[in-house]
């Protein structure tokens, strides 16, 4: 996987110059598939750093590509409680958070790539199908 940094050079205008360092700081504990990628994808740092000014929807859909899923870059583009679908086009809704509600995460001691958790999924479901079949359950 390409890192945000390389990502954010090769989506700079032509002739903008050198490329631009960047740090960041994630607290999403990674290989646990929370979604720390998708959240450490800089795409609203390539929009104002390379005055492209895209919309949301656009860099969702850029960022999804890279991404293969929306699933954690619409909520880290648009804030709060997001649900998602992804096929040829991508459909979003942004839900109020009620206050009574309480995130609690657990993870495992055991990290899983990515790549490694992919590589399992059974060759009889297409992945595309999978992350369709997915996050159509939010709607």
């Amino acid at each position: 996987m390409m890192s945000g940094a390389a990502w954010l050079r090769l989506r700079r205008k032509p002739g903008a110059g050198s490329p631009i360092p960047l740090e960041m700081e994630n607290q999403i504990p990674i290989s646990k598939g929370l979604g720390s990628s998708s959240s450490a994808l800089p795409a609203a740092a390539v929009n104002f750093l390379c005055g492209l000014n895209w919309e949301r929807e656009k860099l969702l859909k850029v960022a999804s590509a890279r991404e293969g899923h929306p699933d954690n870059l619409a909520p880290s583009i648009w804030g709060g409680l997001v649900a998602s679908i992804y096929g040829e086009r991508i459909f979003f809704r942004k839900s109020g958070f009620p206050r009574e509600w309480m995130v609690i995460a657990v993870t495992p001691a055991l990290e899983i790539s990515t790549d490694f958790a992919r590589s399992i999924l059974s060759a009889e479901i297409s992945r595309e199908h999978a992350i369709y079949d997915i996050s159509g359950r939010h709607f």
